[in-house]
């Protein structure tokens, strides 16, 4: 449909609805960056062209009463003919929060100024499609994932988003078509910048996840046994993103142990990077366990995505396996 929908996590109910101009297809909250703070009470969407309505990306705005959540307003809308194509994605971008990116099926990333919604700039990140972007917490670094040319990459945000401001640093080719892709939080581009030099870090940074189609599965075969697991990568020397391998283990944290029987369309890391999250088209979220352990058990529910992405991204009690998920 075409309503955002706000909840009220503790209690599962819900406060209140703002309605899009079309087909509601991506949300985020606004992140808590910059010198204030940001603005938590704030939040991107996109949606597709529906009927007369064009493809738009809209900036809402959710108001307080008595210190509670009230309702919410659209403050800011950049549709077609300014946006060149319904946006699969948009996010946040950028250190200070005052930049929006969204994402376009024919491989771009265009940059809008979350104020006034003027064109910051556009990124051609991939070729045809661009499936995904994800940010570290400081929105400084952007990583994408290309399903075509089955690429991902790294890229700096820092000096802006004009032409030739965006700067390429890592990248790495995979072998399946990639859908989704997560950042480690608290990656820094100091980080990225040691690692050129080459002195490496034993720490998972960057998860990408897809696999073929199930249409494709059923005519050709399903590939490599463990495509549709996530591949957990790390910074590597000079400008490559490299395979990570759990200290201790022989093989990337990943293969073995059972998986997905899908493709991956959702990844995130938990604000300490200690586990991972993964859920696909079989109806699965699993689990794993990044740091801690011996082998990482993944686990599998069939419960709601939502309530499984939100539950790795709380803080972790103490440091022992996690378990179920309902």
């Amino acid at each position: 449909d075409n309503m955002v929908l706000l909840w009220e996590v503790a209690s599962a109910r819900q406060i209140t609805e703002v309605q899009l101009p079309g087909v509601a297809r991506y949300v985020e909250w606004a992140p808590r960056i910059g010198p204030h703070g940001g603005n938590l009470r704030r939040c991107a969407a996109c949606s597709n062209n529906f009927k007369d309505k064009p493809a738009a990306i809209t900036l809402i705005d959710f108001w307080s009463q008595n210190g509670e959540p009230a309702g919410g307003r659209p403050i800011l809308t950049i549709e077609e003919p300014s946006l060149p194509s319904a946006a699969t994605q948009a996010s946040w971008a950028g250190s200070e929060g005052v930049a929006l990116a969204s994402v376009h099926i024919d491989g771009t990333v265009h940059f809008w100024h979350a104020g006034t919604g003027a064109q910051l700039g556009k990124l051609d990140a991939h070729d045809k499609t661009c499936s995904m972007i994800s940010f570290p917490r400081d929105r400084s670094l952007m990583a994408s994932c290309g399903r075509s040319d089955l690429l991902v990459k790294l890229w700096d945000l820092s000096m802006g988003y004009g032409p030739g401001q965006v700067t390429l640093l890592m990248q790495y080719k995979s072998d399946r078509p990639l859908n989704a892709i997560a950042v480690r939080p608290t990656l820094a581009r100091s980080e990225l910048l040691t690692a050129i030099a080459g002195s490496l870090q034993p720490t998972c940074d960057v998860l990408i996840g897809g696999g073929q189609d199930a249409r494709d599965v059923a005519l050709v075969g399903s590939g490599t046994d463990d495509q549709f697991e996530p591949i957990p990568l790390r910074l590597g020397p000079g400008s490559t993103l490299s395979p990570w391998v759990m200290p201790g283990s022989e093989e990337p944290r990943g293969k073995g142990g059972g998986g997905h029987f899908g493709p991956i369309h959702a990844l995130s890391f938990s604000l300490d990077a200690g586990l991972c999250v993964s859920a696909a088209e079989d109806g699965n979220i699993r689990i794993r366990e990044l740091s801690h352990g011996e082998g990482g058990v993944a686990v599998s529910t069939s419960g709601q995505m939502a309530a499984a992405m939100a539950a790795a991204q709380a803080p972790r009690q103490g440091g022992g396996p996690q378990h179920d998920a309902q």
